[in-house]
């Protein structure tokens, strides 16, 4: 959340130069491994793994959205498998600690520093499936409610009735005033040429005239 909120505040400027938006996202992960397999209990690793590690996250995340220019490797961040992955990125933070408990429980994990790529592999391959159907059938689902109000906090009218004067044979809403209709033209104004135009009468005889004309020659 500090991360986000830094971010909006930096607005575009602090950006890292190349050296930079590429060293420390290898130094990042190449510490987070480390704590990982130097990680025993009670060992001064153990003691400051959730501190150090989120600090590694951290400059990770922002190395990589500081970049001033975008190496190679950014272009794995768009590939569609892994921005689906993110799409259930919290039903995955949800899921996984319980599922890599209950692993662990009946021994479906092998044990040991060195087993610890296995272990993650058997972590992901149960937990995406689940976290995938945990997004399609509760978060997303859930994020819908809030469509349920408008922005003033009323239920929102998702059939909306059309206006009266756009509904013709329908009586009007009460309290309305039903819409005006068009004057009637009388049997004068009808017949009445209006300025800059020919009637009927003298367009005919136009065309007749020239008929005649032609003929003639």
């Amino acid at each position: 959340m500090g991360l986000a909120v830094l971010m909006v505040a930096l607005d575009g400027r602090g950006k890292l130069p190349g050296w930079c938006s590429a060293g420390l996202p290898a130094a990042s992960v190449a510490g987070l491994c480390a704590l990982s397999l130097y990680s025993a209990p009670e060992n001064f690793v153990f003691t400051f793994y959730h501190p150090v590690a989120s600090l590694l996250w951290v400059v990770l995340l922002y190395s990589t959205l500081q970049a001033a220019r975008r190496p190679c490797w950014h272009r794995l961040l768009h590939t569609r498998w892994l921005t689906g992955v993110g799409l259930v990125s919290y039903s995955l933070f949800i899921w996984h600690e319980p599922i890599m408990l209950q692993s662990h429980k009946v021994g479906l994990l092998p044990q040991g520093p060195e087993r610890f790529p296995l272990a993650l592999l058997i972590v992901l391959a149960v937990s995406i499936p689940v976290a995938v159907a945990s997004y399609w059938f509760i978060e997303y689902p859930s994020s819908l409610l809030g469509r349920l109000k408008d922005p003033s906090g009323k239920p929102r009218d998702f059939y909306p009735e059309a206006p009266a004067d756009r509904r013709p044979g329908r009586p009007p809403r009460p309290g309305t005033r039903p819409p005006r209709a068009p004057p009637r033209r009388t049997a004068r104004e009808r017949t009445e040429v209006r300025p800059g135009r020919r009637s009927r009468g003298e367009n005919a005889g136009r065309s007749l005239r020239r008929g005649y004309s032609r003929r003639s020659r």
